[in-house]
């Protein structure tokens, strides 16, 4: 892997100073307000799936409840806990009138804070709670507010972000960076350390919450700047031939707004669709576009049921929508007409979706370049492609799933790119950041055999920059300097 740093300027290095983020417990009495019947499980679960992913250290009290209710408490914890994304099943401490002064002390962390999130009606417990220094009171609901998973995870990162301040030693505040996608992806990323709520080298990310109005949130943490992941929006129903974007009214609200995004929600439309995507690719091949010399492209065109296949065989059928659907990597190589076979394959990979692409099948040496942008900096990773990549010569028509036909860890490569071929995808990567005005971007290519040329494949926004060790680095540094 080669990598292209991006310095510091002056002023503007790590702070290389960390608070840790305050305990959290929860009132179970409380929490199961919030959540309808048949939701407690799944709520509970994105819950601890997130304390886990952000490194929060959380338990769970039941208050004066009777031993059938504790039994039934704990079974859903367990239930709650038995996700493989949820690091371990919590603590449950069943508080009694006697000694609920020294259980609620035991709640509190003794080398800091402890957020007490609380049933709001019971007034015996708050009243008992407001009396352990350790503690910080928060009601699981209040009038005209219902909390979710989201405003939990912000009322953590608010009163680490206060004791950060009464503790900090520098001058400079914490860089707030609020982050919308989707729990599932903002959870990987944060296991990842990418999107971290603990502040860290100056820098900390905050969910942005759906549900509540953009401005109490801005008033609350004042965010520097917005990142996304748009593209967790892009929806297919069933009896649909195409997919589409159905962005929460929380980016309508956004618009209007002068909160700063790092990439805007805008500029990542064309690489939602791969037609669109290579438009602009076509643009980068022409020889004014500084790219001719090595670059090719596998002509691309729309999929239909009118497509003659004689003419065109053999060739690779894709989505149109390059992601932000279940079957965007699924594809299929067609290398005779039969029509048949490739109805089975349709079905199989896209249902009823039909908004398809056919690229011509470009031999390759068998391995793809991965290329990797996060504001200027660029890291490359070469990945073998298995014989799947390739297809059965002996098969007119070969489905497969294009994410599982490649070497996942490019510690196994046994040779590395050529510095030729590294110098030419920098220069990609220059272009293409200058061509699409976004920092955070990733695309493959592939070395088409016999030609010497490179051809650019796919192209993505915020990819997960896994196995990527400067990836955090990086990315703070294109938040905070506004690195393109």
């Amino acid at each position: 892997m080669v990598t292209e740093r991006a310095s510091y300027p002056k002023g503007r290095r790590r702070q290389g100073l960390q608070s840790g983020l305050p305990n959290a417990a929860f009132q179970l009495e409380g929490l199961e307000k919030l959540w309808k019947d048949g939701q407690q499980v799944r709520e509970l679960a994105s819950l601890l799936e997130g304390l886990g992913a952000y490194g929060v250290t959380a338990s769970f009290f039941c208050y004066d409840r009777t031993d059938g209710d504790v039994q039934t408490a704990r079974a859903l914890i367990s239930r709650a806990a038995a996700s493989p994304k949820t690091r371990e099943i919590p603590d449950l401490v069943v508080l009694t009138e006697p000694v609920v002064r020294a259980d609620l002390t035991s709640l509190g962390s003794s080398s800091g804070r402890t957020l007490l999130f609380h049933d709001p009606e019971d007034e015996a417990l708050v009243e008992v709670a407001r009396g352990v220094d350790s503690l910080e009171l928060v009601p699981c609901s209040s009038t005209g507010e219902i909390m979710t998973s989201t405003s939990i995870f912000q009322r953590i990162a608010a009163s680490h972000l206060q004791l950060h301040s009464e503790q900090k030693e520098t001058s400079r505040p914490v860089f707030v960076v609020g982050h919308i996608m989707k729990q599932s992806r903002s959870f990987a990323l944060s296991r990842q350390g990418l999107l971290h709520l603990e502040v860290c080298d100056g820098v900390c990310f905050v969910p942005v919450d759906e549900a509540a109005p953009i401005r109490q949130q801005q008033e609350r943490f004042k965010f520097d700047v917005l990142i996304h992941k748009a593209s967790d929006w892009i929806v297919h129903s069933t009896g649909h031939p195409k997919a589409s974007l159905a962005l929460p009214p929380l980016f309508e609200s956004l618009a209007s707004s002068a909160l700063r995004w790092l990439d805007s929600v805008d500029a990542t439309m064309p690489v939602l669709s791969r037609t669109e995507m290579h438009k602009l690719l076509l643009e980068l091949a022409r020889p004014e576009g500084g790219l001719s010399h090595r670059l090719i492209l596998p002509v691309t065109d729309s999929f239909t049921d009118r497509t003659n296949l004689e003419a065109r065989t053999p060739f690779i059928i894709k989505s149109n929508a390059a992601c932000g659907v279940s079957f965007s990597h699924n594809m299929i190589i067609v290398r005779s007409a039969d029509k048949v076979a490739l109805n089975t394959a349709l079905e199989k990979c896209y249902g009823d979706y039909r908004d398809l692409v056919m690229q011509d099948l470009m031999d390759h040496e068998g391995y793809e370049a991965k290329v990797y942008c996060i504001g200027r900096a660029v890291h490359i990773a070469k990945r073998t492609l298995s014989s799947k990549a390739r297809g059965d010569e002996h098969r007119p028509v070969y489905a497969f799933d294009s994410l599982r036909a490649k070497n996942r860890s490019p510690a196994q490569e046994d040779s590395t790119i050529s510095g030729e071929d590294m110098d030419f995808l920098h220069e990609c990567a220059a272009q293409l950041r200058r061509k699409l005005g976004l920092r955070l971007f990733g695309f493959d290519a592939l070395k088409v055999k016999g030609s010497g040329k490179l051809a650019i494949i796919d192209v993505n926004y915020f990819p997960s920059y896994n196995g990527i060790p400067e990836a955090r680095e990086d990315l703070h540094q294109a938040l905070v300097n506004n690195n393109m």
